[in-house]
C-alpha cells in the first residue's frame, strides 16, 4: 500500500511535527536515530502487510500521545479520524509515573482483552523495537548498555506478549516480529 492517502499523508505530517528533533534510545557514546524513523518503520510493516489506511495512519501516530505533548483531543482535532485516535490510545502507555514493572503489567493486562487490530499495531511496534534492539547487540553492545532491564527481563516481556499476539494478529506482521524474538532468544544474555 502506498503512504499516499489523505489520512496517511496528514497522519505523517502530525508525526513529522511532533517528533521533530527527537531521537531513539542508543547507547552511551552513540547517536540515536531520528525518533521519526520508528513510527516510519513500524508502518511501514503494517503498509507491507496489507493492512488498511486507517491502521497504517494511527502507526504512524502510536508514540505521540507517549512522547510528545500531545493530547488525545488534540490529536481528534487535527486528524479528525476518531479510529485512528481509537487505536493510538490502545497501545499508549497510560501509566506515565509507575515504574517499568507496572508499567509493563498494565500494557500486558491491557492487550489480553485488546481487538485485533490494536494488538497488530502494538505486534508491530514490539517488533521494530526489538529489530532495533537487536541492531545494537550485533554491534557488540549489552542489553543493559541499551535497556534498564537485563536480558532475561526483556525476553520474559517479549514472551507474554507473543503468547497474546500468536493467532491474533495478521500473520505477516506476526512473522516479523517472531523472527524478531527467535533471533533475541539465541543471544546469549
Amino acid at each position: 500500500m502506498l503512504f499516499s492517502s489523505h489520512l496517511i499523508i496528514k497522519a505523517r505530517e502530525i508525526a513529522e511535527r511532533e517528533h521533530a528533533g527527537q531521537l531513539r534510545k542508543a547507547p552511551l557514546g552513540e547517536q540515536g536515530e531520528p525518533f521519526i524513523n520508528h513510527p516510519l518503520t513500524v508502518a511501514g510493516i503494517l503498509a507491507d502487510a496489507d493492512c488498511d489506511e486507517t491502521l497504517i495512519a494511527a502507526a504512524l501516530l502510536h508514540d505521540v500521545l507517549e512522547d510528545t505533548e500531545m493530547d488525545a483531543v488534540s490529536l481528534l482535532e487535527e486528524i479528525t479520524h476518531q479510529r485512528v485516535v481509537e487505536l493510538v490510545l490502545g497501545v499508549t502507555e497510560r501509566e506515565s509515573g509507575q515504574g517499568w514493572e507496572a508499567r509493563n503489567q498494565a500494557y500486558y493486562q491491557r492487550m489480553l482483552t485488546a481487538e485485533a487490530e490494536v494488538l497488530t499495531l502494538s505486534t508491530a511496534d514490539k517488533a521494530h523495537n526489538l529489530e532495533a534492539m537487536l541492531y545494537w547487540l550485533d554491534r557488540g553492545y549489552g542489553v543493559e548498555q541499551l535497556l534498564s532491564r537485563g536480558y532475561s527481563t526483556q525476553l520474559a516481556k517479549y514472551l507474554r506478549l507473543e503468547a497474546v499476539y500468536q493467532g491474533r494478529v495478521v500473520q505477516p506482521v506476526y512473522d516479523r516480529f517472531r523472527a524478531a524474538l527467535d533471533t533475541f532468544k539465541a543471544m546469549p544474555p
